[in-house]
């Protein structure tokens, strides 16, 4: 299955785990002081602690008390979560999930060093546009889609753990940032 043509990159990205109310799991993030635009360059993953806090959040009552059922979605959920991956260079972004790789240009809309906020229009490659937020730091970032009501909190990863799960996503290697 691929992603191409389907949802905006970071719609995908907020969507692809079934998130709940995740104010209470989405960590704090200290600016890196230097442009959002630049501070986002890289390779970045899903923070899995923070993840799985959010799904659990959304999970109805009886589902978090059946703690067989409880250990298979998280044990699901991990396996969802070890293959997501970003990388984000200067116009150009790639997510790599467990059902593929989506690409998209991007460009920066308006962003503020003070509070590390970055919000972006991505062009997917069809050509379709959306607007996404980001709140970057130094090594730790939260996208929002649009709407700001899904967050995904995601940590700095490198090239090779990058290339590692876009390989397990049945996709070439990483490109430079």
């Amino acid at each position: 299955m691929t992603l191409k043509n389907s949802l905006p990159i970071f719609a995908i990205a907020t969507l692809t785990l079934p998130l709940g109310a995740q104010d209470a799991a989405t960590p704090e993030i200290e600016p890196s002081g230097e442009a959002p635009s630049k501070a986002i360059r890289g390779y970045w993953a899903p923070n899995k602690e923070s993840a799985l806090e959010m799904m659990m959040e959304g999970l109805p009552n009886g589902a978090r008390n059946d703690a067989a059922a409880l250990a298979k979605m998280k044990a699901m959920a991990a396996t969802v979560i070890e293959k997501m991956a970003f990388r984000f260079a200067e116009g150009e972004t790639e997510m790599v999930s467990a059902g593929g790789v989506e690409s998209a240009k991007w460009k920066a809309v308006s962003e503020d060093a003070k509070t590390g906020k970055l919000s972006v229009l991505i062009t997917k490659e069809d050509g379709s546009t959306e607007e996404g937020e980001a709140i970057v730091g130094k090594d730790k970032m939260v996208l929002s889609a649009p709407g700001g009501e899904k967050k995904i909190a995601l940590d700095r990863i490198t090239g090779e753990e990058f290339k590692k799960r876009k390989a397990a996503a049945g996709a070439g290697g990483a490109k430079a940032p």
